[in-house]
C-alpha cells in the first residue's frame, strides 16, 4: 500500500468527516491517505505536544501483517522532521501492531475513546452546588485531590492549560469532585481531570461536574470534547447519558525522539 501526502482538506474527506480530524485538527497537521486508510499529525494543544494516529477507511481494513500504521508514522515522521517538529505520540486501532522509525522501543499502549457533543446535555441540571477553583490559586489542593482519588488523573493544575475549573466541597470546605476544561489546537474544549471523591461517587457529582462544563461550551462553542479511558466503564456510561458520542477509539503510544540517539 502507497502512502501519498493530503492537505486537511483531503484529510477530512478520507476519514468520512471524523470528529477527531473536524475538532482536533488545524491547518497546521501533517495527513497522508491510502485507498485503504488516513494518518495523521498534529498539535494537540495551542502550545504543542504534537501527536496524531493512523486509521482504516469507513468499511475498510488494513492488511493483516502489513504494517501500514508503521510505514504512515515513518512517513510522517519525516514529514514533522522536515517541519521541525516531533511526533511525541501516535495512536493507532486498538490491538494494532506499530513499530517506531529505526525499530526504537514504544511505550504499551493506553487505551482511550475521543467523545464529543455539540448539543446541550440530555440530563436536567443538578442540584449539586459548584465553586469556581482557580488554575494557580489551587494548584495544589487540585493536584493532590486529583492523585489521591484517580492515579491516571491528567487534569495538569497550575500549567496554565485549563482555562477553567469546577468543583464541590462539603460544609467543611474539602473538595468533593473537580474537572476542568482545557482547549485543543483548534480552539475547541477539551474536558480533563475529572474526578469524583473515591467515597462519594454515585451521587451524580461527576454528572454535575460534567453537565456545567459542557454546558458552557455549547452555549459559548457550539461543541465540546472529552477523552476517556476505555476500561473506564461508569465513566463511558455517564459521558454517553449525557449525550456525548464516541467518536474514536484509539490504542496511544509515546514515541521516543526520532531517529533514536545512539546506545
Amino acid at each position: 500500500m502507497t502512502w501519498r501526502p493530503v492537505d486537511r482538506d483531503e484529510l477530512l474527506r478520507a476519514s468520512g468527516g471524523s470528529p477527531v480530524v473536524r475538532l482536533a485538527t488545524d491547518d497546521r497537521c501533517l495527513a497522508v491517505a491510502s485507498d485503504a486508510g488516513w494518518a495523521y499529525v498534529g498539535p494537540w494543544r495551542p502550545s504543542g505536544h504534537w501527536g496524531g494516529g493512523a486509521f482504516p477507511r469507513a468499511g475498510r481494513a488494513f492488511e493483516p501483517g502489513a504494517a501500514d500504521e508503521s510505514s504512515a508514522l515513518a512517513m510522517l515522521s519525516g514529514l514533522a522532521a522536515d517541519r521541525g517538529v516531533r511526533i511525541e505520540w501516535f495512536s493507532t486501532s486498538p490491538g494494532a501492531v506499530l513499530r517506531a522509525p529505526g525499530g526504537a522501543a514504544l511505550d504499551r499502549p493506553g487505551l482511550w475513546s475521543f467523545l464529543w457533543i455539540d448539543r446541550l446535555p440530555e440530563q436536567p441540571a443538578s442540584e449539586v452546588g459548584l465553586i469556581e477553583l482557580d488554575d494557580t490559586l489551587d494548584a495544589e489542593e487540585i493536584s493532590t485531590f486529583g492523585r489521591a482519588h484517580n492515579p491516571d488523573f491528567e487534569g495538569f493544575p497550575g500549567r496554565g492549560l485549563a482555562t477553567r475549573w469546577v468543583g464541590a466541597r462539603d460544609d467543611e470546605g474539602q473538595l468533593l469532585a473537580i474537572g476542568s476544561v482545557h482547549r485543543l489546537a483548534t480552539g475547541v474544549a477539551h474536558l480533563a481531570g475529572i474526578v469524583v471523591h473515591a467515597d462519594q461517587r454515585g451521587r451524580g457529582l461527576g454528572a454535575a461536574v460534567t453537565e456545567a462544563l459542557t454546558s458552557r461550551e455549547i452555549e459559548e462553542r457550539g461543541v465540546c470534547t472529552l477523552g476517556v479511558y476505555t476500561a473506564n466503564a461508569p465513566a463511558v456510561r455517564l459521558y454517553r447519558r449525557l449525550g456525548y458520542e464516541v467518536a474514536l477509539d484509539f490504542a496511544t503510544r509515546g514515541l521516543p525522539p526520532w531517529p533514536a540517539p545512539a546506545t
